[in-house]
């Protein structure tokens, strides 16, 4: 990785256990609530588009699953076109009050800590009011 690059780690409070979050970050309906329309499941490793939407505009993001361990961990590489490849790695733990959630990004481009900051926040926040609104249908099977 290039050496001007840095990492972006944010924790994040869900209400709901492990098992239902993950069903937001590794299905196709899941992940569309919170951060892009990816065109497979992400629990399988292998490559994977991501349609994001930036400025109203589609965007594909090109994904590489390298590691699952449902529900705990997914670690996926991550390209923004015309950036260099990173990392991201998402971890669930059960909480008493639910699960916390840590999103580390290493490899970001210093110049663009910042905004991928910001970006992992408003998306954990979308994360957020996807899993209160939709977990009692994941919870009832109704998730692809």
């Amino acid at each position: 990785m290039p050496t001007d690059s840095c990492d972006v780690r944010l924790h994040h409070e869900l209400p709901e256990p492990p098992a239902v979050v993950w069903q937001f970050l590794v299905t196709p309906d899941g992940a569309a609530r919170w951060l892009g329309r990816p065109d497979r499941r992400l629990d399988i490793a292998g490559p994977v588009t991501l349609v994001m939407i930036d400025d109203g505009r589609p965007v594909e993001v090109k994904l590489n699953i390298d590691f699952v361990d449902p529900p705990h961990e997914l670690d996926l590489r991550w390209q923004w076109p015309g950036e260099p490849w990173s990392r991201v790695r998402l971890d669930l733990r059960a909480s008493k009050t639910g699960t916390i959630l840590t999103l580390r990004h290493t490899g970001v481009p210093t110049a663009l800590q910042e905004e991928y900051r910001l970006g992992w926040e408003a998306h954990l926040d979308r994360l957020l009011g996807g899993v209160r609104a939709g977990a009692a249908s994941y919870q009832n099977g109704n998730s692809q």
